[in-house]
């Protein structure tokens, strides 16, 4: 990245008022090498033909008697005086050359109309395009507004200034104008500096040979031993695969109060200002990004010579500057760390950027600048003062981004002002006013004496009280007072008053009324008080789905006991181990499961609900709200399932809301699909027989079959159905699913519903759509999102907290984080279970104090999931914590990359996991099911590899993609990560493919070989990840340009990485892909190529 304008406060400063006219006159070279950050702009200039970010420009509003002629001279002048701004580009052979004409006319012109500062016309003069390889690099528009009010626009390109040099300009513009209104005429021959630019970048070139550089490439490479991870800050939109230069800023004031306290602070600490501002925003971007370690760009002068003190030119240095707050210190001692940085990069700041990056060698990255992308600066708005006018400086900006963000502060009369610049296809103006609006929040806080030498800085709050009060209040009102009975067992038995005689329990040809089911239910619950199971005791249900099953489950309700799922489909290990935990009083089965019973578990009693006598009355008990309802056991992270206890007032409160969102009546069917010991089945047993609906229940294993599940939905006219995304997307694909007009709704819970597959359920169903959230440990669902409200998402929102449940994002300390940033998601509210049973440690550790409420006792449940608030008030969901992986140093999730391969109009579904491949490597294996594959596997892979490239950082492109019938589905619903196949042994993508095929390839092949000074490469190898750099890219268009005549621009170099992609790019340019391989051709071509071409050599060092 070339350097910004502004600078750090740091090395010599020109002295104020002094003057520069009188020095030695010399002539201008003609042509020479660029600088090292001209080729800067020059490459960035062709991969980003329009981009913006490097448009310097100032405005000015001058008020008074202006003399339109002496202005103009005087702005000739200085054309005249500096070779810079007489300066255009020109690209030979590789090389980039600086060429200074003598005589390049300026480019002023006077407009008479009224127009404002900041109007939309002096928006588009800012952002008309600069012609490097033309010229001029300056520009000067002056709108007359009235005979005594101007506004002044005067834009340069960054490759020919920088602030000092606007310094130097302004100045020695308001010498010439008063000189040119006193009637001075133009010296004959300019007065130039003792040393113009071209003599820096020659000066330049030979220093880079130099010991210092050598020592300032060790210094570097000693700093940037461990490559900084890439800035992890919330984005909106997906990030292109190729860095965006669109941009926009947000402009913002630190109020007076604390820019004295920061003055004060500064001198207390003996440092200055900026350090400390520097500080601040670079542990602001780290805790925004949830990483320890973050990157900062930050200009330094590199002026420490005398001759360029005078010079005007683009010497600016961005270096990185890693702010690393591990080990969670106080604010000073992170001050301490960054300004042992910055002095120790003030030494060594002549050396190029681009040299940093040839030595440190960070993974490329198309879609992102290397090493930081994150820039600070201090940049006032350029001072002018012209004679006997009033001249009002107007701070700028041409509408780029030379980053994602970049902070730019300078003082005030009043404090400190500044702006934020951002990338817009990154982010929306909202994220980046919060961003601002966390910053001065955490200055306050470490201005604050022992904040600041005591307090962690993970502890410092970065919320503004706003947000703080939408994130933790206004989001959490949630309180509905429902008139709810204290337990199941109520709430049922009023439902069966009335009405007893409706039809309630339905399998096939079998039907039972409320009257029925609650006498066969209270039969067995008089039975199981006769066997010594008192309230509070958890009952064991060691049973298939069946009237059995539904009779046994209200009957342990009745009887005040807390039901045990057991399913028969576990492993009799796993079965005995929830028998251990559970403790059960006893258990209850049906017919043939008997046989399968694990011997010496605990006794076993059979349900033969025909046998049951009907009861007109349960036993009594007095069921309290905390008492447990029900025990679902959960997979473990020890492997080893631990048994989640829910309490009445929780499942109590899931099922009045249910039934306030979605109003299910005595015609409403629920179909009963869900294996029981999935907690979403109490949805499914408990919410349509406690408001008077109908319960059909699917014969055993129909759960699995989409075909018979359709036809089932059919038949018994189900008109609510609840899925897992998995089971759904398997049902829409079988061709009777579009067939279930009786659907009004269907209710996807249990894994991330993505939008794709919510807009194709949408398509093909006449019923709504809803997206639940729940874990287990929270009493089956807490949160909403209605689907078709806005099916653009993607992926579909989880929707905001249910009644009497509220939701926190909080970071790694327990903090709450700002709207759109990542942190875990907590669940408080009456729906959080009372914990894991025997398991007093683990209930502690995932069951905390919720410090957000005063109620006694209130608790919030950490699930483990990541999130994060959208500016809506809705929640994100993002995947598991442990599903966030880290390759490389960079932090991939997951779930972003099956989010894009999803979008490829050929497939169903995927999944993406991390893959060891050797003691040292991991790659990422991505799983999809597709349409109408047929044999074309490993086409559609290929293709799908292309479409992720298109879409994502090359880095977060899976290395495999395996397409399968399905994937594997737990007892659940949900995809079993742990039965995915294993992808065959993973050889070198490289090596797949050795041998040019035709022409093209085998020149490509050549090119690189030369370009990288490698002997082995392979046609599928990432040039770039093999040490390509864009110097190399552009050496590679001129060749491109001789061979073929075809101009390519510099962006389809790295849109086509790889050997094979660009032969396939340029072959459908030059016709060359088909050609055959002549052997003899192929070596008489690559013979006269390196005859021809004789190319600069990559400025690194050969090993």
């Amino acid at each position: 990245m070339p350097a910004p304008c502004g600078g750090a406060p740091a090395g010599p400063r020109h002295v104020a008022g002094r003057s520069t006219l009188g020095e030695d006159r010399m002539s201008d070279p003609v042509g020479s090498g660029a600088s090292s950050l001209q080729r800067q702009f020059w490459l960035l200039q062709s991969l980003l033909p329009e981009t913006r970010a490097y448009h310097v420009g100032s405005v000015f509003r001058i008020r008074g008697a202006l003399e339109v002629s002496a202005l103009k001279g005087a702005f000739q002048d200085l054309v005249a005086r500096h070779a810079a701004l007489r300066s255009t580009f020109r690209e030979q052979d590789g090389a980039l050359h600086q060429e200074v004409s003598g005589a390049l006319p300026l480019d002023f012109e006077e407009i008479a109309l009224r127009v404002e500062p900041e109007g939309p016309e002096v928006a588009a003069q800012l952002r008309r395009p600069f012609d490097l390889a033309r010229g001029p690099l300056l520009r000067v528009r002056l709108w007359r507004c009235a005979p005594d009010d101007a506004v002044l626009v005067w834009t340069m390109h960054h490759a020919v200034t920088d602030l000092a040099s606007k310094s130097i300009l302004a100045r020695e513009l308001a010498e010439r104008y008063a000189l040119r209104r006193a009637g001075g005429a133009p010296p004959s021959a300019p007065v130039v500096p003792a040393e113009q630019y071209p003599a820096f970048a020659e000066w330049e070139r030979v220093w880079l040979e130099s010991d210092a550089a050598r020592s300032a490439e060790d210094y570097f490479a000693r700093q940037l031993a461990l490559v900084p991870p890439p800035l992890a800050l919330p984005e909106d939109q997906p990030r292109p695969p190729v860095q965006s230069p669109r941009g926009a800023y947000v402009p913002f004031q630190l109020d007076t109060a604390l820019g004295r306290r920061l003055e004060r602070a500064a001198a207390e600490w003996q440092t200055k200002p900026f350090l400390v501002l520097l500080t601040a925003y670079a542990l602001l971007l780290s805790r925004y990004g949830d990483e320890e370690q973050v990157a900062v760009g930050v200009p330094f002068t590199n002026r420490r010579r005398e001759a360029s003190q005078s010079t005007v030119g683009c010497f600016v240095n961005v270096l990185p500057v890693t702010v690393d707050r591990a080990g969670d210190p106080p604010f000073l001692e992170l001050l301490r760390r960054v300004r042992a940085t910055f002095l120790g990069h003030h030494r060594h700041q002549e050396l190029p950027f681009e040299r940093i990056v040839a030595r440190c060698r960070p993974a490329r990255d198309t879609s992102r600048n290397l090493l930081f992308q994150a820039g600070f600066t201090f940049e006032p708005p350029m001072a002018l003062e012209l004679e006997e006018l009033e001249v009002t400086s107007f701070k700028a900006h041409a509408g780029g981004a030379q980053l994602d963000v970049f902070m730019t502060l300078w003082e005030t009369e009043t404090g400190f002002a500044g702006q934020l610049e951002y990338c817009t296809d990154l982010f929306q103006p909202a994220t980046m006013e919060r961003l601002v609006q966390s910053y001065q929040p955490l200055l306050e806080h470490v201005l604050e004496p022992e904040a600041a030498k005591a307090i962690p800085v993970s502890r410092l709050g970065i919320l503004h009280p706003s947000e703080r009060e939408r994130v933790v209040r206004a989001w959490n009102a949630t309180e509905v007072p429902y008139a709810a009975p204290p337990s199941l067992r109520e709430l049922f038995l009023q439902q069966v008053e009335r009405t007893p005689d409706a039809p309630a329990l339905r399998m096939g040809e079998r039907r039972w009324s409320y009257r029925e089911l609650a006498g066969h239910a209270q039969a067995l619950a008089l039975e199981l008080r006769a066997a010594g199971v008192e309230p509070g005791d958890r009952v064991g249900l060691y049973m298939e789905r069946s009237f059995e099953m539904v009779t046994a489950i209200y009957a342990t309700v009745l009887a005040g006991g807390a039901y045990v799922p057991l399913d028969p489909e576990y492993p009799p290990h796993r079965i005995q181990q929830m028998l251990e935990d559970a403790r059960p009083r006893c258990v209850l089965t049906q017919g043939e499961l008997a046989r399968s019973w694990p011997q010496g578990a605990v006794p076993l009693r059979e349900v033969r609900v025909d046998e049951l006598a009907m009861a007109a009355e349960g036993p009594s008990c007095a069921i309290a709200p905390d008492d447990t309802a029900y025990v679902i056991f959960t997979s473990g992270s020890t492997g080893r399932p631990k048994g989640v206890a829910n309490s009445h007032r929780g499942i109590v409160n899931c099922t009045l809301w249910m039934q306030d969102a979605f109003r299910l009546g005595p015609s409403d069917v629920v179909l009963q699909r869900t294996p029981f010991s999935f907690d979403v089945s109490l949805w499914e047993f408990f919410w349509p027989l406690c408001v008077g609906a109908q319960l059909e229940i699917a014969p055993p294993g129909a759960h699995r079959d989409s075909g018979a599940l359709a036809q089932l939905v059919r038949r018994a006219e189900v008109t609510t159905i609840l899925f897992s995304p998995s089971m759904l997307q398997a049902f829409l694909e079988h061709p009777d699913a579009s067939r279930c007009h009786t659907l009004r709704r269907v209710i996807s819970i249990g894994e991330a519903l993505s939008g794709e597959l919510a807009r194709r359920c949408c398509r093909l169903l006449d019923a709504e759509l809803d997206n639940l959230y729940g874990p287990t440990e929270a009493a089956v669902g807490v949160s909403w999102w209605r689907c078709r409200s806005d099916l653009g998402r993607e992926p579909m929102p989880i929707g905001r907290p249910i009644a009497n449940t509220t939701f926190y994002v909080l970071d790694a300390h327990g903090q709450p984080v700002p709207v759109g940033v990542p942190g875990e998601l907590f669940i408080g509210g009456i729906q959080v279970a009372l914990g894991y049973i025997h398991r007093p440690e683990l209930t502690r550790e995932r069951f905390i104090p919720d410090p957000f409420v005063d109620a006694p006792g209130a608790r919030l449940y950490r699930t483990g999931d990541r999130a994060r608030w959208n500016q809506d008030g809705t929640i994100g969901f993002l995947g598991r914590l442990d599903h966030q992986v880290k390759l490389h140093g960079l932090r991939i999730e997951l779930g972003e990359i099956e989010a894009v391969l999803d979008q490829h109009p050929r497939v169903r579904q995927s999944v993406v996991v991390a893959r060891a491949t050797g003691a040292a490597d991991t790659q990422l294996v991505a799983y999809v099911v597709a349409d109408d594959v047929a044999g074309e596997a490993v086409a559609l892979a290929d293709a799908l590899r292309s479409h992720a490239a298109e879409r994502l950082p090359s880095y977060m492109v899976p290395q495999r993609v395996l397409v399968l019938d399905r994937l594997p589905l737990n007892a659940n619903g949900k995809v079993d990560r742990k039965a995915l196949p294993e992808p065959p042994s993973i050889i070198s993508v490289g090596a797949e493919l050795a041998s040019p095929r035709n022409a093209i390839e085998g020149w490509l092949l050549d090119q690189w070989r030369e370009l990288l000074d490698v002997q082995q490469m392979g046609l599928r190898d990432n040039v770039f990840e093999a040490g390509g750099t864009s110097l190399m890219a552009a050496q590679l268009i001129g060749r491109i340009r001789q061979r073929l005549d075809a101009d390519v621009p510099l962006v389809r170099i790295f849109e086509h990485p790889t050997i094979e992609a660009l032969a396939v790019h340029l072959g459908a340019r030059a016709d060359l892909s088909a050609d055959p391989v002549d052997p003899l051709a192929t070596a008489r071509l690559r013979a006269e190529h390196r005859r021809a071409l004789r190319p600069t050599p990559p400025a690194r060092r050969r090993n």
